[in-house]
């Protein structure tokens, strides 16, 4: 819609070395920088959420678990109301997410029925420019990779 009108811009997640940088600064332990970078990568939000929760006294793993949990059953709920809704559509989506059991990113060719669904309901991001395709976040990651082990795909 906005075609020669407007410029793309990719703002990404931080890479470990700056996560490591930041959660340093602010007092965090090795073992919870670990536990943060497997959870969360560096994906600006939950870093603050991390670093909100330290300074209140909160326990950075159970926080991460907490989130974790949560985008685990959001995703497997929007898996399950298409399955009841949609089951070919299903069955796509699935075999499509499979493709991130051993990769953090795909290449893609075309704009799929299924990677529309999948990036309509921000489980995936498009990056058009490098012509990739990749969960939201690293939660997003650890989420697919469970769910597929229960949808035994």
């Amino acid at each position: 819609m906005l075609q020669g009108r407007s410029r793309y811009y990719l703002v990404d997640d931080f890479d470990k070395k700056t996560v490591e940088k930041i959660l340093r600064s602010k007092g965090f332990s090795n073992e919870e920088i670990d536990t943060i970078w497997h959870y969360f990568g560096g994906k600006p939000i939950y870093l603050v959420e991390a670093i909100q929760a330290k300074r209140v006294g909160k326990d950075v793993k159970e926080l991460c678990e907490e989130f974790y949990r949560l985008r685990r059953r959001q995703v497997l709920d929007l898996l399950y109301k298409l399955e009841e809704e949609n089951k070919n559509l299903f069955d796509r989506v699935t075999k499509f997410l499979k493709g991130f059991e051993t990769r953090d990113k795909i290449k893609y060719k075309r704009i799929s029925k299924e990677l529309s669904w999948l990036i309509n309901n921000n489980i995936l991001f498009l990056d058009p420019a490098n012509e990739i395709i990749k969960p939201q976040s690293h939660l997003e990651l650890l989420a697919i990779r469970n769910i597929l082990k229960e949808f035994n795909v």
